[in-house]
């Protein structure tokens, strides 16, 4: 009879390790974590829909598709493209790393949230359960296009429930402070670019006056 080595063993002890990981999820209905979300979803909160389910399982585990989604930044320019994700991370340096993987998090809960308004204006059926596109707080997050909780980083669990949005309010006006400040930078690097131009100019006069006068 064959008989795993301990390194086997070991193999397989990791990879149902990594799997667990992966498939636990925070629930944004009751903020608990589970191991199997959509088994949850439908046992524990009666949520027939599949299409429903399916949005909340990807917004839980991170997997919305957010590539062609607008920047949540306050007063970014960004217009639609295919890389939210890469805009973000390389162009929003004013920010920190953390604040950089809140702002991609954000991104996803607006999509779900929009993915869940679409579904219930198409009328489907089951009925929904979830109501995260009716609240009153996706308004404000929607209007703030700022606030989004991710943890201290990508790598670690996300918290993806609706509650946390209130926890999150406080980094807009950091944000905002932030781009505020970049922005003032951008002024007065501009007003010294225009110096160093205008100084630049005045030195090459000078130096032709030299030449001239050495030349005489």
């Amino acid at each position: 009879m064959y008989s795993r080595s301990t390194a086997e063993v070991a193999m397989i002890i990791n990879h149902k390790q990594r799997m667990s990981e992966k498939l636990t999820a925070c629930c944004p209905m009751c903020s608990n974590t589970y191991l199997n979300l959509s088994r949850h979803l439908k046992g524990v909160h009666k949520m027939q829909n599949l299409t429903e389910r399916g949005i909340i399982v990807k917004w839980a585990t991170g997997h919305i598709n957010i590539r062609t989604c607008p920047c949540p930044v306050p007063r970014c320019t960004y217009k639609l493209g295919h890389h939210l994700d890469r805009h973000v991370l390389q162009t929003h340096t004013e920010l920190s790393a953390e604040m950089r993987a809140e702002v991609i998090s954000l991104a996803r809960i607006l999509k779900a949230i929009q993915l869940l308004a679409e579904l219930r204006a198409s009328m489907s059926n089951p009925p929904m359960v979830s109501n995260f596109d009716q609240k009153d707080t996706k308004l404000d997050v929607m209007a703030g296009q700022a606030e989004e909780q991710a943890g201290p980083s990508s790598q670690q669990e996300t918290c993806c429930s609706v509650q946390c949005m209130d926890v999150l309010k406080s980094y807009k006006k950091e944000m905002d402070r932030l781009v505020q400040s970049k922005m003032e930078l951008e002024d007065t690097l501009a007003e010294l670019q225009h110096s160093l131009s205008i100084l630049k100019r005045l030195v090459a006069s000078l130096k032709r006056q030299l030449s001239e006068r050495s030349h005489a």
